[in-house]
């Protein structure tokens, strides 16, 4: 049986939300911010070699990126019935996450994310999966886009998320660095970001429905599989382990 997620009230009424990149001020305040996992935990973690975002600010980097995806999670659990599909079998300590953040609906990377995660529950009956809309102006597209997928992994928009929630997000997006899209596997008790597609070549892949790509997509399950599998107890690593041979 899954352990019960701990969820806290939501502070502020979700309002009308943009994906755009924070100022020094807003930056400044996240120091107050209870999940300081997207932040350096020391000046001398960072690394001397310093990328900017598009307004110029430098971006730290780090041997390793952490997001809080527990704090998405536990926002859509107020705002929506619909969290993810696997919901009910969540566990804030033992569930991995998977995060899709996407352009819009019709992204070629969420339907190809959609096709392999069933096989994914097979080594992780936990598993979470989601996907974040992050074009503020997909909203209704977004509802109104295949539901047969959306059944598969919910898509969120940033309309339904707190203020903090977002400036986390965005936080954590632009530690990633480009490309536009991207999907991430979260670890859960630590929110170590264990893989993303930053580290498989996608510049082949666009938009288009009819042009997904089946190579991509086996490199995808592979690569999801295999950091998922590295963050399970050592007795049903095992058990995966003999599942792929």
């Amino acid at each position: 049986m899954s352990t019960p997620m701990q969820i806290d009230p939501p502070t502020t009424r979700p309002r009308k939300r943009t994906f755009s990149h924070r100022s020094d001020d807003s930056a400044n305040d996240d120091s107050d911010s209870p999940h300081p996992a997207t932040q350096p935990n020391d000046p001398s973690d960072a690394s001397p070699k310093r990328t900017r975002n598009s307004q110029g600010h430098a971006i730290h980097r780090r041997g390793a990126l952490h997001y809080n995806a527990q704090a998405l999670l536990n926002n859509l659990a107020y705002t929506r019935l619909y969290v993810t599909a696997n919901f009910q079998n969540h566990s804030a300590s033992s569930s991995p996450v998977v995060v899709c953040l996407v352009a819009g609906p019709q992204s070629s990377l969420y339907r190809m994310v959609c096709r392999v995660l069933p096989r994914l529950y097979s080594f992780a009956p936990s598993l979470q999966a989601l996907a974040i809309v992050v074009d503020s102006g997909m909203g209704e597209e977004a509802s109104a886009a295949d539901s047969s997928l959306n059944r598969i992994i919910p898509r969120a928009t940033l309309d339904e998320l707190r203020e903090d929630v977002v400036a986390d997000l965005v936080s954590f997006r632009e530690s990633l660095g480009e490309p536009e899209e991207v999907v991430v596997l979260i670890e859960p008790t630590t929110g170590k970001c264990l893989w993303s597609t930053k580290q498989m070549d996608m510049s082949a892949l666009d938009s288009h429905y009819d042009d997904d790509d089946a190579t991509t997509t086996a490199l995808l399950d592979d690569a999801l599989a295999a950091g998922i599998v590295s963050c399970l107890p050592r007795t049903e690593r095992s058990k995966a382990d003999d599942m792929e041979m």
